[in-house]
């Protein structure tokens, strides 16, 4: 059991260190991406947005290909008292479609 537990520490271990290492960038580049993503969007700091009600999602493994999709569905509902005419989507910039 303390064999196991020690795998799973040191699986989880190497991958934050790779993480950290190919996928963060310097403290710099992140200030600078924050800064530009504040100013881009500061325009829909008080307008109103949907609230995430519902989440379903459906994942299929592949393990013979070391891969899996994921498919789902969001129901939004507006829970303001004002109209909607636009909706601000975001998508993580590493991402990758």
């Amino acid at each position: 059991m303390l064999s196991l537990l020690n795998s799973f520490a040191g699986a989880l271990l190497s991958g934050f260190v790779i993480s950290n290492q190919t996928v963060i960038k310097s403290k710099d580049e992140r200030n600078n991406w924050k800064r530009a993503y504040e100013e881009r969007y500061k325009k829909w700091r008080n307008q109103p947005q949907p609230t995430i009600t519902t989440v379903r999602t459906n994942i299929d493994l592949y393990p013979e290909t070391n891969s899996y999709t994921v498919s789902g569905t969001y129901t939004l509902m507006n829970k303001s008292n004002q109209p909607m005419d636009s909706l601000l989507s975001y998508t993580d910039k590493d991402l990758q479609w």
